[in-house]
């Protein structure tokens, strides 16, 4: 699927693997198999998660920063992002 290339492997220590997806083949109904454009060594026990990434940039200039109390630290943060055509762009 298209933007769909780049994942982020979280292990239960807290540290994040990125890698690329190079080639998907099926296995079978329940599994696939993944080509990663660099090898992890890690068990499976060990991976909290595994999400996919979409490439994106800040589609202007702008961001509005809104106190909502100084006490708790609390703000409230808008932006605009824009994704980035994989082919167009390179990590």
């Amino acid at each position: 699927m298209p933007g769909r290339k780049d994942i982020v492997i979280n292990l239960c220590n807290g540290d994040a693997i990125y890698r690329r997806i190079e080639k998907v083949a099926a296995i079978s109904d329940d599994v696939e198999r993944l080509l990663l454009n660099d090898s992890i060594s890690v068990n499976a026990a060990d991976i909290l998660s595994v999400s996919f990434l979409t490439l994106c940039r800040l589609d202007n200039d702008s961001v509005s920063w809104e106190h909502v109390t100084d006490a708790d630290g609390l703000a409230n943060i808008t932006c605009s992002f824009r994704g980035v055509r994989d082919e167009l762009e390179s990590i």
